[in-house]
């Protein structure tokens, strides 16, 4: 296992943020369609059973129903081995546990069921809002609401509940050495803002060991919200910001300012950069050590996911399309278009990528790529453009290359 790889598995061991990142190589992937499915849902992002080769899952939202729909389905074939129905998905991306599969539910509730069958097992409820996603940090599942950070064992019974006061927190929950990190907004009344935080709180007795202001800022409600942390550092945004922290002592190493709103999604990084995308179409790479930019570019559209890194390769969502990008150049070279993907973010399982997209809330689209090593880059664009079956049409497919 390598190096990132083994980091990642000590701070997010069952957060989507996991398959944000797969390092294996510097070499360049491209990405081949596998398969497509077609749900007339919103398609949320698909996570995975690190015990199960074979499945995946994912959360959709239909409008003409008012519902969610929590699927699990073959890897290899999308086939779907069962679906059931949960009354409001809320704001965090689901979590398998041991046998279970752990999802929010009707706003301010962890619903549980058997990973085997879908099968509903028991609800907890609480009385505010979730804005999380979950986490299993050393055996208990951590997620938040409003001020509060909860700890549950497997069974729902609560464990640790920790307040941190005037907060409202939403995002991840991740562990760094006895302490774990958390954002989220705190009132100030002497300025009468409010601000966007992160704090590292004792993971034994809840006590606050710092906080840092970001400065003003908002609750943000999506899957792929949050922050990333990686050796020792936190790598945080809010508006236009970009922050490093030191994880020790909450100290700010550096802030960079980048074109647009970066602060819906989480940015990643790797053992080389910063990377990020803003809601007015730019997404870039910054230096580890200071923040100066390394490479920026713009496309049409506002990207509201985060990057995913594989190899040597970016991928970017956007333009109703998924950018397969040379993350050292900024080249891109290679364009598949896949519809919108409001709710989604690609994430990576084995060797395969997966994304919901198409055209939601009524005709979304689950996709399924392969990616393939060492790609010959000759600094030109590549765009692949798939139409007919791959959409609506079972008799045409044409692949159009350009070099």
């Amino acid at each position: 296992m390598d190096e990132i790889s083994k980091c990642f598995l000590e701070s997010v061991s069952y957060m989507f943020r996991k398959n944000l990142v797969h390092i294996s190589h510097s070499d360049l992937v491209s990405l081949s369609i596998k398969w497509i499915k077609k749900y007339p849902w919103l398609i949320r992002t698909v996570f995975f059973d690190y015990e199960d080769d074979t499945s995946a899952y994912v959360e959709a939202y239909s409008e003409k129903k008012q519902e969610y729909i929590l699927t699990k389905f073959n890897q290899i074939t999308g086939d779907i081995k069962w679906q059931t129905h949960v009354v409001n998905g809320g704001y965090g991306t689901p979590i398998v546990f041991k046998n279970l599969v752990f999802c929010l539910n009707s706003f301010d509730s962890i619903a549980a069921y058997n990973k085997n069958n879908g099968k509903y097992l028991f609800n907890r409820k609480f009385d505010d809002r979730i804005r999380s996603s979950m986490n299993v940090i050393d055996g208990y599942i951590w997620f938040s609401h409003t001020s509060h950070l909860i700890a549950l064992d497997e069974n729902g019974k609560i464990i640790h509940d920790f307040h941190v006061p005037n907060a409202f927190l939403y995002g991840t929950v991740s562990k760094y050495q006895d302490e774990l990190i958390i954002i989220g907004t705190k009132y100030i009344q002497d300025e009468n803002t409010s601000n966007k935080f992160i704090w590292a709180i004792d993971k034994k007795n809840g006590n606050k060991l710092f906080e840092v202001n970001l400065g003003v800022g908002s609750i943000i409600s999506t899957d792929t919200s949050g922050f990333w942390l990686q050796k020792g550092y936190i790598y945080a945004s809010n508006n236009d910001k970009i922050f490093k922290i030191s994880a020790q002592n909450g100290k700010i190493v550096w802030q960079r300012k980048v074109n647009g709103n970066v602060h819906r999604h989480t940015v990643i990084a790797d053992s080389q950069a910063v990377y990020y995308t803003t809601l007015k179409g730019e997404f870039g790479s910054l230096k580890l050590k200071n923040g100066t930019v390394n490479w920026k570019v713009n496309i049409e559209e506002g990207i509201i996911t985060p990057p995913t890194v594989i190899n040597g390769s970016l991928l970017i969502i956007g333009d109703s399309s998924i950018y397969v990008v040379d993350k050292k150049e900024g080249l891109i070279y290679q364009k598949i278009p896949t519809g919108h993907s409001p709710y989604s973010a690609a994430t990576i399982f084995r060797n395969r990528v997966f994304l919901g997209a198409g055209e939601p809330p009524i005709n979304g689209l689950l996709f399924c790529f392969e990616f393939n090593q060492g790609v010959n880059n000759n600094l030109e664009i590549s765009q692949d453009f798939y139409v007919g079956n791959t959409l609506n049409s079972k008799k045409l497919q044409l692949t159009i290359e350009k070099k």
